[in-house]
This record gives structure tokens, C-alpha cells and sequence, in this order.
């Protein structure tokens, strides 16, 4: 029995997966051969998939080994993966609607990339092709995205990564952005609003408009070619940055800014067209809907959301469906940006109903924190102002209590790009208030040698002092990793950093993010040695007669006094000293030992610095003919020094003897004349 309830359940389990499989999304090719993709039309079946919601109603992504990606019945993938390798994009927090059928993303901080990216194709089985619908064969090239938008950010990005176009790697060229002058396929504008809206649009078209980064540079142009299209090959991923990738002024992505996705499909252009989640499916189906209860926040601000908790509106459908309670409405306003609003506009599906609102105008902004130092450096600013210890607070009609926001929330705008008295001007809904600052800029860089250097020490970075004098004359110390240093080589190759003494160094400074760079003469001091040894005497101490010396293995070393007692040796190159020995007759011999370099040459002279060696063979008796044999090594080569006496001798009686012969060669000569 035990056996058929588990064999019960077994299948039971498959055919639960199974079914789930086949109602999720998935990436399939439609009647024109051209791929097609709605893995992130978010549903209660597609979402069980990738997200798990915990105990305590916040979500998390599930686990998935990429080569174990869901797939249905016929082997397609029919669902995405939540990646969660690109930290720096998880500024923010996400949910799905009770439902399953929209996911909410909303900002947590001022990041000007919060985002979710998501893995279409794990194992890069290269599943889906994307590219230009009009080439042969066809890709999918055009996007169609569904979002209720409730912050005030006017951009909505899509990145993504491929293996034909850039390696599989998401990076800046293939950023996306709808907004601003990038309209959609059918000419509209992607809005604030608290409403549904759907976008279409042509990825191949939106790319090349917006891309940018050093990958699109032409060397043999010297040009970026800014129009260079990045849709194409196999799609990997896809990153969804709802509050644009790179807005970074505060007006897009604040804290508390919320997005909803109904879905983004993507395919040919008749495919997303078409496209209709169950979710529109439904509220197309609306026959009326009825207030049942307002919102629990009916009081306002300019410049604060939308809140709707709290309202119910009882939906009749005209199918025959059961009317149902909603609690999640599209309104006609995302923001209140102006004051003279008096009611918001509920809408599900086709059908509309109103609510009363009271919305407080803004009478004025003022400063009423400012930070310690108001002494900013241009290159400091070439991003935006530094808003950090500034506080702003907003006045309100009505006796509405003042309050403050986070500085994301307002525009903080000047010319920071000269040194001087700067004034910065703050703006929130038509309103203002200013201050002054001091900019000031780097103009001179003061290069000091930090340190003395011992024999064949080279130069680095760190050995210097770096000082950085700005425009009011104030100077600040630096130990700044991004500066560059380049040395002038023929003062290296010149003092060799060998000889003691001080001489300058043509220092070349380069801090690129600043755009700076300075050329400096820098004294540097060589220390003087205390003295000088041998501190490993040669390998080979013994030799024949006439046998060349060799200083191999030998180490010479100068010594330096630490300051504490103690002393410090430093081992000398062998092209830096020479040797001088004689080898022509046997016995104890000293090689003598060394060094033309000034300043070294003294050290070496006191010192008298020699090492032993051994000539083997029997030394000559008193009665002998007294001689030496010398050899001089530089580097162990070369022989030459004192004369050898035998050499000589017999070349004398060489002579001699030719002269005898000569000379009776004469007298022979002469008396066979004579007779």
C-alpha cells in the first residue's frame, strides 16, 4: 500500500510540474520562423518558477543551477532566473502583487542604477537570437513593455548581454533608454503615470541611439561612433532599470520611487503588438466599478505620491465572472506637481471613478543645515554637486507643517567647473533658494624625496612626498594611488643610484582624473656607506700556476649604519668592483679588490679589501730565479699586471745567442774574402 501511495505521489508531482511548465511563459519561434520571448510577463505560474515569497511576506529569489533552468514538455525555457551577481544594481526592493500578476520595483536609496537583471539563458545554449527583423534570416528586434510608473522618473532603461555583440558581459554600450527624445515605435513618450501604459518599440533602433562607452572608440578614426547598434547574437540577459541607468540628478530614482511591470515580451513586431497578459485580458473584460472605500491618505503635498492603501472598488466584469474586490487601481496621477488638484481619478480596466483630494501648494524652500566646509575642489564636483550635510526645508500653504526630504529630491545646480566664490541654486517644483560656495582648483604639486637610498635601490611611487597647492594658496597632503610617476631615465642611468651624494631627478607627475600633470626636478640623496666586506668569499679558492681567477660565487657588500646600533648590508653588483691576483708561481696569494665609482672608490681604498686564494706547486728556493706571475680579473676575465722574469731571461739568451752566430757568420765570411 506504502509503494502505491508514493508511486500516487510521484506522479502526482510530475503532472503538477508538468501542467505548471506548460501554463508558464516560455521562448518558442512563431509562424515566421522569428523568436520570441515572454518569459517576463509576470503570472502566479511563471513566478513560482524563480521567486519564493518568505514568512514574512518579503521575497527572494530562488536558487537555480544554470544548466537545471526551468524548461515545459518540449524542452523550452519557460522561465527566467533572477541573477544576483551584479550587487551594485540592488539598491532597491521588489515584490509581486498578491496576485502574481505584476512585479513592483521601488528605489531604496539614491544609486542611479537600482535594477533587476534577469537570465533568459543560463546555460547560453544560445536559445534565443535576437537582431534586425528585416535581416535573413529574421531576429527578434522590437520589445513591448506594460508599466504603471509612479515616480517622477521620465526614463526607462533595458540593458543586456549577448555572445555575438559583447562577449555575454552586460556593460554600458548596451543600455537602452526610452525617454527624454527616445520615443517609442509609434511615436509615444514614456510618461509618469499612475496608470497602465504599454511601449513599443525597436530594441536595434533604441541601442544605437543610446549606447556609449569606450568599446564604441575607432582608433583608426580617433572618433566614438556613437550609432553603432549592440542588438545581436544570443540573448543572455536582460537588465530592467526602471528608474533610468544613468540619471543621476535626483529627478528619476529617489528613495521610495515605485515602478509596476505587467510584462516585457519580446519578438517580431506583430508578435509584441498583439501581445495581452491575462492582466489586460481582464481589465478588458470590466463592465463597471464602484467605490466602495477611499483611500486611507487623501491629503497632500506638491511633490508627494500617490498613496492608494486603504481603497476598494468593486469590480463587475462583463463575461459572467463573479465581481471582485480590488485593492491595486491605476490612478491619473503618479506625483502631485501641482496644487490645484481636488480629486484623483481610479481607474481598472476601461472604467473610471473619483476620489477627493487636498493638495497643499509649496510657498518657498530654505536652507537650514549647511556642512562644516563649504570648500569643494572642481574635480570633486565634475559629477554634480556634493549635497552631503546640506539640509532643505519646504514650505507649504495652508498651515501644512514645513518638512525636510532627502537632498534626491531637489536640484542643486551651479557652475562648478572654475575656481572662485560659486553660488549654487536649489530647485524643487518651481520654487528656489541659493548659497555660496568656494571652488577652488589644484594649480602647482610640490614633489619632495621622502627617504634616502642605499646602492642600486630604484624609485617608487611611495619613496615621495606629494603636495597638492590649489588656488587660494591652501596646500593638502596627498597619498593618492591614481597619480602617475614617470622618471627622467638618463638621470636614473646617469647617478645610477650607486654613487653617495644628491642630485635631482626629473620627476613627471600625471593625475588623469583631475587632468593634471607637472614636471618636477626632485633632489634625491644617495647614503655614504661606513665601510665594506666580503661577505662570501669565491667559489673557487684554489688554482694551477698561470690559471685564471674567477670571482664567481664571491659577494662584496657595503655596509651601512642603521642609526640604532646596528648595521645593514647591501650586495654590490659584480660589474661595479675588479680584482687583481697573480697566479704564475705557487703559494698563499690575496686578490686584491676594487671600485672606480666616486664617492665608492675611498670606501674601498681604506677598507684595503682582499680575499685569499692558493696557486698550488712547490715554491721556488731563494736560489731560483725570483719572479710573479699576476693575473687581473673585471668580472673574473681578462689577464695582465706584474712582468714574469723566465720569459724575459730567455728571451735575453735568445738574443744572445743569435747574436754569437751572427758574428761568426762575419769572421767566416771576412777570411774566405781575404784568401
Amino acid at each position: 500500500m506504502k509503494k502505491i501511495f508514493a508511486i500516487f505521489f510521484t506522479v502526482l508531482f510530475v503532472f503538477a510540474a508538468i501542467t505548471m511548465a506548460v501554463s508558464a511563459a516560455k521562448i518558442d519561434v512563431d509562424d515566421k520562423n522569428i523568436y520570441y520571448s515572454n518569459l517576463l510577463d509576470f503570472n502566479s505560474d511563471t513566478n513560482k518558477l524563480w521567486a519564493n515569497q518568505k514568512e514574512d511576506g518579503t521575497w527572494e529569489a530562488i536558487e537555480i543551477d544554470p544548466y537545471s533552468q526551468p524548461t515545459d514538455e518540449n524542452g523550452k525555457i519557460c522561465s527566467p532566473i533572477l541573477s544576483s551577481a551584479y550587487s551594485s544594481y540592488s539598491a532597491r526592493k521588489w515584490w509581486l502583487s498578491k496576485d502574481g500578476e505584476y512585479l513592483t520595483i521601488q528605489s531604496t536609496d539614491a544609486s542611479i542604477y537600482p535594477g533587476m537583471i534577469f537570465i533568459l539563458d543560463a546555460a547560453h545554449n544560445g536559445v534565443f537570437p535576437v537582431g534586425r527583423e528585416s535581416n535573413t534570416p529574421a531576429k527578434a528586434e522590437y520589445v513591448k513593455i506594460r508599466v504603471r510608473n509612479y515616480s517622477t522618473c521620465d526614463q526607462f532603461t533595458l540593458g543586456n548581454a549577448q555572445n555575438h555583440t559583447n562577449g555575454g558581459k552586460f556593460m554600458p554600450v548596451t543600455i537602452s533608454d526610452l525617454g527624454g527624445t527616445n520615443l517609442d515605435h509609434n511615436g509615444k513618450k514614456y510618461i509618469s503615470s499612475g496608470e497602465w501604459q504599454t511601449y513599443v518599440f525597436s530594441m536595434y533602433e533604441l541601442n544605437k541611439n543610446t549606447n556609449y562607452g569606450d568599446l564604441l572608440y575607432d582608433p583608426e578614426t580617433e572618433e566614438f561612433t556613437d550609432k553603432k547598434n549592440r542588438w545581436g547574437g544570443n540573448l543572455y540577459e536582460l537588465a530592467i532599470f526602471p528608474f533610468g541607468y544613468d540619471v543621476d540628478d535626483g529627478t528619476g530614482n529617489y528613495p521610495g520611487a515605485k515602478v509596476d511591470i505587467d510584462y516585457i515580451v519580446m519578438g517580431s513586431l506583430d508578435y509584441v503588438t498583439n501581445y495581452e497578459s491575462a492582466l489586460e485580458a481582464k481589465e478588458n473584460t470590466v463592465q463597471s466599478i464602484e467605490l466602495l472605500s477611499p483611500p486611507t491618505k487623501t491629503n497632500y503635498v506638491v511633490g508627494e505620491e500617490i498613496q492608494t492603501a486603504g481603497i476598494q472598488l468593486k469590480v463587475t466584469f462583463n463575461d459572467g465572472k463573479e465581481p471582485e474586490i480590488i485593492t491595486d487601481p491605476s490612478t491619473d496621477v503618479s506625483t502631485f506637481e501641482r496644487a490645484d488638484i481636488t480629486e484623483v481619478t481610479v481607474k481598472y480596466g476601461t472604467q473610471t471613478v473619483k476620489f477627493p483630494v487636498t493638495v497643499a501648494d509649496v510657498t518657498g524652500i530654505e536652507m537650514t543645515g549647511f556642512p562644516e566646509n563649504q570648500v569643494f575642489e572642481v574635480a570633486a564636483l565634475a559629477d554634480g554637486f556634493l549635497t552631503d550635510g546640506y539640509q532643505v526645508q519646504i514650505n507649504y500653504a495652508g498651515g501644512v507643517e514645513s518638512r525636510t526630504l532627502d537632498n534626491s529630491n531637489f536640484l542643486f545646480s551651479g557652475d562648478f567647473s572654475q575656481p572662485g566664490k560659486t553660488t549654487v541654486t536649489v530647485y524643487y517644483y518651481g520654487k528656489s533658494t541659493s548659497f555660496e560656495v568656494d571652488i577652488i582648483q589644484v594649480k602647482d604639486i610640490n614633489i619632495t624625496a621622502g627617504k634616502t637610498y642605499r646602492y642600486g635601490k630604484a624609485p617608487a611611487i611611495g619613496d615621495f612626498n606629494i603636495e597638492y597647492v590649489y588656488t587660494d594658496d591652501s596646500k593638502k597632503s596627498m597619498d593618492d594611488a591614481s597619480i602617475e610617476f614617470t622618471f627622467n631615465e638618463d638621470d636614473i642611468k646617469k647617478n645610477v643610484f650607486k654613487a653617495p651624494g644628491k642630485f635631482n631627478v626629473t620627476v613627471t607627475a600625471t593625475q588623469a582624473d583631475y587632468g593634471l600633470e607637472f614636471t618636477k626636478e626632485v633632489e634625491v640623496e644617495v647614503e655614504t656607506p661606513i665601510g665594506v666586506e666580503v661577505t662570501k668569499a669565491p667559489t673557487k679558492t684554489e688554482y694551477d700556476p698561470n690559471e685564471q681567477f674567477s670571482a664567481k660565487g664571491m659577494t662584496i657588500s657595503l655596509i651601512y649604519d642603521n642609526g640604532d646600533g646596528k648595521t645593514a648590508k647591501v650586495k654590490m653588483n659584480e660589474a661595479d668592483y675588479t680584482t687583481r691576483v697573480s697566479t704564475a708561481t705557487p703559494g698563499n696569494k690575496n686578490v686584491s679588490i676594487r671600485c672606480d665609482i666616486e664617492g665608492l672608490k675611498e670606501i674601498f681604498d681604506d677598507a684595503k679589501l682582499k680575499t685569499p686564494i692558493t696557486v698550488k706547486g712547490e715554491v721556488a728556493s731563494s736560489s731560483s730565479t725570483s719572479s710573479s706571475n699576476t693575473t687581473t680579473n673585471n668580472n673574473g676575465g681578462g689577464n695582465g699586471g706584474d712582468f714574469n722574469i723566465v720569459p724575459i731571461i730567455i728571451i735575453v739568451a735568445a738574443i744572445v745567442v743569435l747574436g754569437v752566430v751572427v758574428a761568426v757568420v762575419l769572421v767566416v765570411v771576412k777570411k774566405k774574402k781575404n784568401n
